[in-house]
């Protein structure tokens, strides 16, 4: 399979029909580095106790820069779509806009539709291709029915790498619209070109990794897609001088893997003259979520890593890569106990959820969109206290206005005299009417807040005032959270995580 040529003149035809959505770190120097290069702690995590710490590598290590990763995985995917899959190529001259969808949407493949859910499985937002679902379409299409992962008819939008499918199912699901009301099939047959849709632009986007069209791209210009993480190198030397073994755990092949770990770590540290140095053990290939399910025998290669005149303190020696395999062997390999080991990944369902429910390892799970939530957190400040004040005058006047309803209705209450009953009446409108207002107050405040994270779907981690499924996925599975790996710099290696105090309604003191 032939790879496009990686040039500046492709990628600007590509962005020509690109809305990008890149983002700007100017936001970054008015708000204080200690708040999102912070660690989040949803389980103790005591790091004196881990012996072994895991690494994915894409998105987790390797920090993308994203605009550019998605111009290039559209333009595979679509290329591809047109070439093998006989589609029109009036696909090409469409515009995508890359900044509409986020992490943690549902793709329901039958429906055309891009949904938001709570943790519950209830559908808060929608819409089908760029066309906003009102309420009255979210409530008959779904009002009987709690999503799940299981459900076969929807796909999850749980990675990065996911986002520019979602992109071009949102996009093509209105161009499958436009050639349905020019007569081009029956409206009946819809829900199968939407799922031939999905299925085709999936199957692409996996093609577009396996057989190195994506990857062999990246490679010729790393710099380009690649961003360079200054303390990456140092987190890794410090975890090595505390005692812990660490290892590379990646679905990357050897090639691709060896040419991104070259770029980020070879000659960033005087101790360590290759990447491969950084590492007690590297898996590659190793077909994540089953690598932690199933029993697949490692094979090894030996490999004599080249080193270009960094001075170095270690010899270059050959270096065993370990492919395919399994959790079990790894541990031990490591001579590890798997209670003992903490993994960081990017991936909430492979490299997070999947583990959890079949090992005892500890994660911690790298949100690169963290950062720039945290960042809007702090400058929505004012309004996020206004709203949580209102939150409370909204609770108390409910239980006044109970209060009174009771008591209207108890014959103890039918037997006072002190207070007229218009008075109590008049009191009770009061209350009906502030209560009104603070209502109409609050759902204004809570439409502004949202639309500062995002126009169309708000928070990654919120579904109105639930948790969204992707956050509190988050919360069941992940021990830490945070935005990149190299925030561990900032902490001790032998620090001991402790989350905060729960609470039930019941417990909270006001």
């Amino acid at each position: 399979m032939a790879s496009f040529e990686d040039s500046e003149t492709s990628l600007s035809h590509l962005s020509a029909f690109v809305t990008q959505g890149a983002t700007s770190n100017s936001a970054c120097l008015s708000v204080d580095p200690l708040l999102y290069r912070r660690i989040f702690v949803n389980r103790t995590l005591p790091m004196d106790q881990m012996d072994a710490i895991g690494f994915d590598m894409d998105y987790t290590l390797a920090l993308y820069r994203k605009p550019n990763m998605e111009v290039l995985a559209l333009r595979c995917v679509l290329k591809k779509l047109v070439d093998a899959r006989g589609y029109s190529p009036e696909i090409l001259d469409l515009s995508y806009d890359t900044r509409f969808p986020i992490r943690g949407l549902a793709v329901d493949r039958r429906g055309g539709n891009l949904l938001k859910i709570d943790r519950y499985g209830s559908v808060h937002h929608g819409f089908h291709g760029s066309t906003a679902l009102s309420p009255g379409q979210r409530s008959h299409l779904y009002q009987n029915q709690r999503i799940s992962f299981t459900y076969p008819d929807y796909a999850w939008i749980d990675t990065l790498y996911s986002l520019p499918e979602a992109t071009l199912f949102t996009t093509l699901v209105d161009f499958v619209d436009e050639q349905q009301r020019k007569g081009a099939f029956e409206k009946e047959a819809l829900p199968l070109h939407y799922t031939k849709l999905w299925q085709d632009i999936r199957e692409c986007a996996d093609e577009s990794h396996r057989d190195n069209t994506l990857n062999s791209v990246i490679c010729k210009n790393l710099s380009t897609y690649l961003e360079q993480d200054a303390e990456l190198s140092e987190m890794l030397h410090r975890f090595r001088c505390a005692g812990k073994k660490l290892f590379l755990l990646t679905n990357s092949g050897q090639p691709y893997a060896d040419a991104v770990m070259s770029y980020l770590l070879n000659g960033k540290h005087p101790e360590y003259s290759s990447w491969h140095q950084y590492f007690d053990m590297v898996v590659v290939d190793a077909k994540k979520p089953s690598f932690f399910t199933e029993h697949r025998a490692f094979s090894k290669t030996e490999i004599t890593p080249s080193v270009e005149g960094t001075p170095s303190k270690t010899k270059s020696a050959s270096f065993a890569i370990y492919h395919g395999g399994n959790a079990h062997d790894l541990q031990n390999n490591l001579s590890v106990q798997g209670h003992r080991i903490l993994y960081i990944g990017d991936h909430i369902y492979g490299d997070i959820l999947k583990l959890k429910k079949s090992c005892v390892w500890r994660t911690a799970l790298v949100i690169q969109e963290l950062e720039q939530e945290l960042i809007l957190q702090a400058e929505l400040k004012p309004e996020l206290q206004r709203l949580e004040k209102l939150e409370r005058r909204r609770m108390r006047i409910d239980a006044e206005l109970t209060y009174q309803h009771a008591m209207k209705h108890t014959r103890w209450a039918n037997q006072q005299k002190e207070i007229p009953v218009d008075a109590n009446d008049e009191r009770k409108e009061r209350l009906q009417s502030m209560y009104q207002q603070i209502v109409l107050e609050m759902a204004e405040l809570e439409a502004s807040i949202y639309r500062r994270f995002h126009p169309h779907w708000g928070p990654v981690f919120k579904a109105g005032t639930e948790n969204s499924l992707f956050g509190e996925q988050v919360k069941a599975y992940a021990c830490v959270y945070t935005s990149k790996a190299s925030n561990f710099l900032a902490y001790s290696p032998l620090q001991s995580f402790h989350p905060p105090r729960e609470h039930l309604p019941h417990e909270r003191v006001y």
